[in-house]
């Protein structure tokens, strides 16, 4: 036990019997000033009990053992702690399970089919690319260039006409 809770625990008996003193002087001068004794009486059993439980509590203040009390939250803390890293446990066992429900082969399965058709589609898309250019531009302008020339006269004509 720490000595500062050894200083708070005596001043607590002290503090306790001190005012179990005062109160035993307060009903004592009561009785001597004259506020009646009719007062007295009937106040009296009250103050004794009043009396006996600070007595109780400075009984059980001295009583009252620190180490244990430490002792006894350090095995709470510790079962909260248990519980905590069973709560942990289960939901590892929870993935864990989950995981060996998973399909792995499904799952490769398509995996593979997927790569396939990735690989089909940029096939296809190199094929395209090498059509694309084996195609030669300059034939392909000068097509274009003839074919304007065809069709300018023709559309000069139809305005003519239209």
């Amino acid at each position: 036990m720490e000595n500062k809770e050894k200083d708070v625990l005596y001043y607590e008996k002290m503090r306790t019997k001190l005012l179990a003193a005062i109160l035993a002087v307060f009903v004592l001068l009561m009785a001597a000033v004259g506020i009646g004794l009719g007062t007295v009486v009937r106040y009296g059993s009250q103050i004794g009990d009043i009396i006996t439980r600070l007595e109780t509590v400075s009984r059980e203040l001295e009583e009252l053992d620190l180490e244990k009390m430490v002792a006894t939250a350090n095995e709470v803390t510790d079962a909260i702690e248990a519980a905590k890293l069973a709560e942990i446990m289960d939901s590892l066992n929870d993935v864990s399970s989950q995981l060996r429900d998973v399909d792995w082969k499904g799952i490769s399965g398509n995996l593979s089919e997927v790569v396939s058709h990735a690989q089909e589609s940029l096939e296809d898309a190199q094929d395209a690319l090498e059509q694309i250019n084996s195609i030669d531009i300059s034939a392909l302008n000068q097509a274009i260039r003839d074919l304007q020339d065809v069709i300018e006269p023709l559309a000069n004509m139809t305005k003519i006409f239209g």
